[in-house]
């Protein structure tokens, strides 16, 4: 006699997913049987193979990468006494500390920005919750009168009834 798993037993006993499961039976990779409404796999069927997996395109330099003195980390202009750093080193780093200075000056801009634009929203919020402060007195007025407008018709039915 065949011995026979669950779903749930096979994907545990693999150690896979229950859903990769399915997806085997579904595609005819895992042999099973339907009896009212389950699937039933037999303990003797093969695992799944693992998928295999692209790990797509593999960056190789061209060429290695620039190393930078330590010398000049600091953000300090080297001296000219400095012999080891040639003049297309000085002119990288005069056009890193050019480039950091205007991502600080647009930083600044953008800052200025949203907090002139947080100010106006809230001028706004404030002006739309003082609206909606006025219409809800007026909704209360108007339902008042159409109290006193119903109390009005009851006596004058009642006046002319008698």
């Amino acid at each position: 006699m065949k011995e026979w798993m669950s779903i749930v037993e096979y994907a545990r006993h693999h150690q896979v997913s229950d859903m990769t499961v399915r997806r085997g039976i579904k595609s005819g990779k895992i042999e099973a049987v339907l009896q009212e409404g389950k699937y039933y796999i037999p303990a003797a069927a093969q695992p799944l193979s693992p998928p295999v997996r692209n790990p797509g395109p593999v960056y190789t330099p061209s060429r290695p990468p620039l190393q930078v003195p330590r010398e000049s980390l600091p953000f300090s202009l080297p001296s000219e006494e400095n012999s080891g750093v040639t003049l297309q080193a000085r002119e990288l780093f005069s056009l890193c500390k050019d480039v950091v200075a205007k991502v600080s000056d647009r930083e600044k801009l953008l800052e200025n920005t949203l907090v002139s634009k947080e100010q106006a929203f809230a001028a706004q919020l404030a002006c739309l919750r003082e609206e909606l402060k006025n219409r809800e007195l007026q909704i209360g007025h108007l339902e008042q009168q159409i109290e006193d407008l119903k109390l009005l018709v009851q006596m004058l039915d009642k006046s002319q009834s008698f």
